[in-house]
Order: C-alpha cells, then sequence, then structure tokens
C-alpha cells in the first residue's frame, strides 16, 4: 500500500511529540502541589525494573536518565531495493532522553537518520529518510556493547516494517534492511 507522505507525517509527528513532551505544571505525574502523583510513582517503578547498562545484553531496552546526548556518531547502511550508507555526527538539538523515552538522530543534508529506544511503545526502531524514499522498522535486533546513563554504543539489523517512495515507483519485492552502528554520549 502505498503511503508517501506517512513517512512525513511520521517525522513531524515525532517532533510534534518531543515538543509537547516537556514538562509543564499539571502534566501526567505531577500534581498541583508538585509532588509525583501516582501515576508518576508507578512509571518509575516500572523503569527500575528495565534493564540497565550490563543487564541489557541483547535486545532488551535500557532505562535512560532524562537529558542530552551531546555527542557520538551513527553509521547506517539501507539494502535491498534501495542502498544508502550515511556516517554522521549526532545531531544534538534533537537528540535527548526525556521519561524514559530516547531518540537520537544523525542526520546529514539529505538523509534523516533516527533510532528510538523506548519510544514508539516498543524497545528499539530505527528510521531512515532518503532523498526520494523512507524506510522505517520496528523488527530489530540491537545488541548494547554499553547502555547507560552516561552513554550507548550498540549495533542494529533491521527488516523494514514499511517502506515509501517519494516518487512514483513500484514498491520493492525484495525485503529492505537497515543495518548499523551508533554512539551516544553526554
Amino acid at each position: 500500500m502505498r503511503r508517501p507522505m506517512l513517512a512525513l507525517t511520521l517525522s513531524i509527528g515525532i517532533g510534534l511529540v518531543l515538543g509537547a513532551c516537556s514538562s509543564q505544571p499539571g502534566s501526567a505525574g505531577e500534581s498541583v502541589g508538585g509532588e509525583p502523583s501516582v501515576p508518576a510513582a508507578q512509571s518509575e517503578v516500572a523503569a527500575a525494573s528495565q534493564p540497565t547498562g550490563s543487564d541489557v545484553g541483547n535486545g532488551g531496552a535500557p532505562a535512560l536518565a532524562d537529558g542530552p546526548w551531546t555527542g557520538g556518531q551513527g553509521q547506517t547502511t539501507v539494502s535491498g531495493a534501495v542502498s544508502h550508507t550515511t556516517d554522521a555526527p549526532i545531531t544534538t538539538d534533537v537528540s535527548k532522553t526525556e521519561d524514559a523515552k530516547t531518540l537520537l538522530a544523525y542526520n546529514t543534508d539529505d538523509t534523516f537518520v533516527t533510532v528510538g529506544i523506548n519510544f514508539i511503545g516498543v524497545p528499539f526502531h530505527a528510521d531512515v529518510t532518503g532523498p526520494e524514499w523512507a524506510v522505517l522498522s520496528e523488527d530489530c535486533e540491537v545488541t548494547y556493547a554499553r547502555a547507560d546513563d552516561n552513554g550507548i554504543d550498540a549495533t542494529f539489523s533491521c527488516v523494514a516494517d514499511e517502506f515509501y517512495w517519494y516518487l512514483a515507483g513500484e514498491e520493492p519485492t525484495d525485503p529492505v534492511m537497515i543495518e548499523g552502528s551508533f554512539t551516544a554520549t553526554r
């Protein structure tokens, strides 16, 4: 099914979600008096039960402290119906962890690479938007060499869940893969 604008809409939606996630008085998890409400306390318990650091292993989702990610590098290869490789430093103005949801971006002039950890209800997802197409996946295998509050070092391999041509073209019949590695530091 062709939905060429879905990838653009998804990218805009992620940006809006990030903007809306900033803490404001009276938001979920905060009472009027500034003390955490019961749902916030429950989410802290849930976050504490998630694997961290060396417990992450292969595919577990690390619980990371809120804050910006200020350094790192991402290498990504898309193969199958399209062939594209990127190697870019972290895009610091959008890479952050908020409310146990981590979004990391490694953008170039013509390609946007986004990695999410615990971001859209899945432990890990990746999407790449190239000049004429977009591909995204929640079907990923990820191995963390490191995943703590000071740094992330991981490799991943994904089979695309969704692929979109921006220009008219046949939908790919071959699987599209997203593979790569990334680091992030505070």
